[in-house]
Formats: C-alpha cells, sequence, structure tokens
C-alpha cells in the first residue's frame, strides 16, 4: 500500500492546490483528499475492502473542480509494440495481464487554461499508442494500480508539455459525412405532382373528400394540403369538382406542361 501512496505523491507532487479525488466502486464512496496527506491513501485503501479503486488523474477542488493537470497519460488494452521506439520514456509504467497505463509527470502541472491542449496531447498519444480514446480525456476516471502492477517508477523522468507536440504526429483527420437533410418527399411541387398522379391512376378520378385526405392528407398532413391543391405561381395544381355527390380531382393541364 505504501507504494501506491508513494506512486500519488510522484505523480502529484508539483501540484500546489487542491485535492486528490479517490472512488471506489461499486459503492460509489468518494474522498477528497489534501495533497499534503496523500501518505494517508493506503489507510482509506484499507478501509474499503473488496471496492475497485479508482482515481482523478488532476488535483481538484473540494467541490470537484478541476484545478492542475499533473501528468500526461495513455491506457491500452495490452503494452503497446511502440513503447520501445518513443523517445519520451514513461515516468511510470502500469501493466497487468489485460492492460497497461504509462504516466508522463509534467514539471510543469498544465491549469485548467491549457485543458484543450491537454486533450489534444492525450488523444494524440492514444491514436499512436493505438490505446483507448474514452481514457484521453481530462475527467477521464482511470484504475489505481495495484502495488503488484506498478512495474517502472522513473519519477525523476519530468517533462513539459510542448515537449510532446515535436514528438507526436497530428490527430488524424477524420471526414465526417456531411448529412444532406433529405426533403419530405411531398413537399416539393414535382414530388406533389406525381404523387396525386399515381393516386389518381390507381383510385380514379372520383374519390370522396375523406379519401382525398386519408390518400394524400396523410402523407403531407393537414397544413401542407394546400400544397397539394395550390401551387407556388397560384395555379391550381389541383382541379377540384362535384360530380354525383362526390369530387372529382384532375391534374390541371397547364402545370403539366
Amino acid at each position: 500500500m505504501k507504494k501506491i501512496a508513494m506512486f500519488l505523491e510522484n505523480l502529484f507532487r508539483f501540484c500546489n492546490k487542491g485535492f486528490v479525488n479517490l472512488r471506489f466502486l461499486p459503492s460509489g464512496r468518494d474522498f477528497f483528499i489534501p495533497l499534503r496527506k496523500i501518505d494517508s491513501v493506503p489507510g482509506i485503501l484499507e478501509s474499503c475492502p473488496g471496492e475497485d479503486p479508482y482515481f482523478s488523474v488532476c488535483s481538484r477542488e473540494s467541490g470537484g473542480d478541476l484545478i492542475q493537470l499533473p501528468a500526461l497519460w495513455v491506457e491500452l488494452g495490452e503494452e503497446s509494440l511502440r513503447y520501445k521506439n518513443f523517445r519520451l520514456k514513461p515516468s511510470f509504467v502500469i501493466t497487468s495481464n489485460e492492460s497497461a497505463c504509462f504516466y508522463w509527470v509534467l514539471r510543469v502541472p498544465a491549469p485548467k487554461e491549457k485543458v484543450p491542449i491537454v486533450e489534444n496531447l492525450l488523444k494524440r498519444l492514444a491514436f499512436y499508442f493505438e490505446g483507448d480514446l474514452e481514457a484521453a480525456a481530462v475527467d477521464a476516471v482511470l484504475r489505481l494500480p495495484d502495488p503488484g502492477t506498478l512495474k517502472e517508477c522513473n519519477p525523476n523522468l519530468t517533462y513539459v508539455l510542448d515537449a510532446f507536440k515535436s514528438h507526436l504526429p497530428p490527430l488524424p483527420v477524420i471526414e465526417t459525412p456531411v448529412q444532406v437533410e433529405k426533403p419530405f418527399f411531398l413537399d416539393t411541387r414535382e414530388a406533389v405532382l406525381n404523387e396525386v398522379v399515381s393516386l389518381l391512376k390507381e383510385k380514379g378520378p372520383v374519390l370522396s373528400v375523406c379519401d382525398f385526405l386519408s390518400e394524400i392528407g396523410e402523407k403531407v398532413g393537414k397544413n401542407k394540403l394546400r400544397r397539394v391543391l395550390k401551387g407556388a405561381n397560384g395555379h391550381e395544381l389541383i382541379s377540384q369538382r362535384v360530380a354525383r355527390g362526390k369530387f372529382v380531382y384532375a391534374i390541371n393541364p397547364l402545370i403539366r406542361q
């Protein structure tokens, strides 16, 4: 347990404000530990047996708001082969049978004003190492390492944010397909005409008002029914007359030309 306290002390040692936030699952217990009292972490862990401990990789106010970011990190499904070729060696390497996590301690913690820069670098690290993009965010809550998973401790390896900008490729450009909203197929003049022509061919020219409304009105809605009966230029699209107690509908020949 003392090894975990040492890990947190070294990770947050350049932070001068706020609290370390520990969270436990499945109980949901939440602890805000003053930076000067990180040595109390082993006792807290022992008081939560059977719980999975997580921590926020930033110092926070007691209300939870971010103050400073002490490190950059990347979480992997397994140790990346690119680790050996990356020139900026991690300050801490956490590995288990199922996952790995690398931390690079910042000798100048990043304030909240630099969150966009930090998140850009976290995502670039995740892409480079083929890591977990969901963990590449300043509000990520990561698993607190077990003493046995803390494989490499190099706390004297510290960095500045600018060092990563030149050692990481830019984020890939992911083209988002433009979603073209297709107009409702009866909203255009030609579509209205085609729909009515199909209806008259199928049902014949003599239709009751109820039939007309049910066949056409339901598709365009009551508020759009005028588009069926009236054109934008003032000409009627559909002529309407009464024959034997029913309405006879026909396409205005002037419109069809």
